[in-house]
C-alpha cells in the first residue's frame, strides 16, 4: 500500500491549503476517535456512485482481522452542514463539476477549526469520479488514517495526560521518550525490551519496545516477523511453556503482515500492521509496529503497540497507540 499515485495527483492537479500561521487563533476541532465527516451532492447520495464512495468512508479498516468500518461516518449534504459538523477534524468532501477536464483532489489543513484535514474530491461526471475512486481508494483512506494518528499524537503531548512509568523506562532501556496512554501502568523491562500494559482482560492495551541486529539491508516482512517471534518467545510467554505471543501467519506460513514505508521527522520508518496470536492457545488480536533503523548502531529499534480486546471492537483501541507510537523520540 503506497501514498505514490495519490501524492503525484497532489502534485499535478494542485493541493490547496497548509498547515498555516493562522491556527493558534482558531478553536479546537470536534470528534470522537476514527470520526469522519462525509459532505455529498445530493444527486450522489441517490446515485450508484454512493456506493463507491461508501467503499472509501466505511470498508474495512485493515490489519484488524474483525469486521469493523474504518470510520465512524457522518453523511450530510452541503444543505444540511451546520457550523458545529464544520468544527470536525476529519473530512471529506465529494462534488461533480462539468468544467473540469479531470477528476481533482485537493487538501486543507485547519480551515475552521485545528487540527483539521478536509478533502475535497471533485470530477467532472459520475463515470470519471467512479473509476477515479476506484483507483484511490486505499490512497484517501491512508492520507486520513495517518492524519488521525497524528492527531492523536499531538494530543498526548499536549495533554500531558501519558504514562510516566513508560516513558521513564523507555528512557533507562532505549534512551528514547514516548507518550503512551496513561492507562498504562504496568511493565516487564528486560535487556532490550520494555513492555507496558493497562493489564486488563478486556479493552487490554499494550505497548512493546524491542531491538535487533540490522544486517544494512531493507527490513522485509519475513525478517521482521522472524526477529519479533524470537523477542516475544522469550519474552511474552503464555501459562504454559508450550504457549507464547506469536505473529499470527498464513498460507505457506506467510506472515500475515502490510507494509508501508512513512516519512517522519526527515526519517523513513517502516510501519508493520498486522495480527498476533497465542502460539498453543486461542487468544490473539491486531498489532502495529513502527520499525526505525539506527545505522549508527546498526540496529533495528521497533515501538509497537497491540490490543486484545475479545469479541468487541478493537479500532479505536488501535488508533490511540497508532498515535503514541508517533510520539517516540531520540533523547538528548
Amino acid at each position: 500500500m503506497r501514498h505514490t499515485a495519490l501524492l503525484g495527483l497532489l502534485f499535478l492537479l494542485g493541493a490547496c491549503g497548509s498547515k498555516d500561521t493562522k491556527q493558534k487563533q482558531l478553536p479546537a476541532s470536534k470528534g470522537l476517535v476514527s470520526e469522519l465527516l462525509v459532505v455529498c451532492d445530493p444527486e450522489l447520495l441517490q446515485s450508484d456512485l454512493h456506493d463507491s464512495i461508501l467503499l472509501i468512508t466505511e470498508g474495512q479498516m485493515p490489519g484488524l482481522g474483525t469486521d469493523e468500518m474504518i470510520f465512524r461516518t457522518n453523511n450530510l449534504t452541503p444543505r444540511t452542514l451546520t457550523p458545529a459538523f464544520e468544527m470536525m477534524h476529519s473530512q471529506v468532501i465529494f462534488h461533480v463539476d462539468a468544467r473540469l477536464p479531470r477528476p481533482r483532489l485537493a487538501v486543507a489543513y485547519n480551515v475552521k477549526a485545528q487540527p483539521q484535514i478536509q478533502i475535497h474530491v471533485t470530477a467532472p461526471d459520475h463515470k470519471s469520479m467512479r473509476r477515479w475512486l476506484s483507483e484511490q481508494r486505499e490512497a484517501i483512506q491512508w492520507l486520513l488514517l495517518d492524519f488521525q494518528a497524528e492527531r492523536m499524537a499531538a494530543s498526548l503531548r499536549r495533554q500531558g495526560e501519558f504514562s510516566p512509568k513508560v516513558y521513564q523506562e523507555l528512557q533507562s532501556t532505549a534512551g528514547y521518550s514516548i507518550q503512551v496512554p496513561a492507562v498504562l501502568t504496568a511493565t516487564k523491562r528486560e535487556k532490550d525490551f520494555l513492555w507496558g500494559s493497562t493489564n486488563r482482560n478486556v479493552e487490554d492495551m499494550n505497548f512493546l519496545y524491542y531491538s535487533f541486529p540490522w544486517d544494512g539491508q531493507p527490513l522485509s516482512i519475513d525478517v521482521f516477523a522472524d526477529k519479533r517471534d524470537s523477542v516475544l518467545q522469550k519474552n511474552i510467554p503464555g501459562s504454559t511453556g508450550q504457549q507464547w505471543m506469536a505473529t499470527a501467519r498464513g498460507l505457506e506460513n506467510r506472515p500475515a503482515i502490510i507494509e508501508r514505508n512513512l516519512r517522519m521527522k526527515g526519517e523513513t520508518v517502516k510501519e508493520m500492521r498486522g495480527l498476533w496470536a497465542l502460539h498453543g492457545g486461542f487468544m490473539g488480536g491486531p498489532f502495529v509496529a513502527l520499525a526505525h533503523t539506527d545505522t549508527l548502531a546498526r540496529r533495528i529499534l521497533v515501538f509497537e503497540g497491540f490490543v486484545y480486546n475479545p469479541n468487541a471492537q478493537k479500532r479505536d483501541l488501535m488508533r490511540q497507540l497508532e498515535g503514541a507510537l508517533r510520539t517516540a523520540r531520540r533523547k538528548k
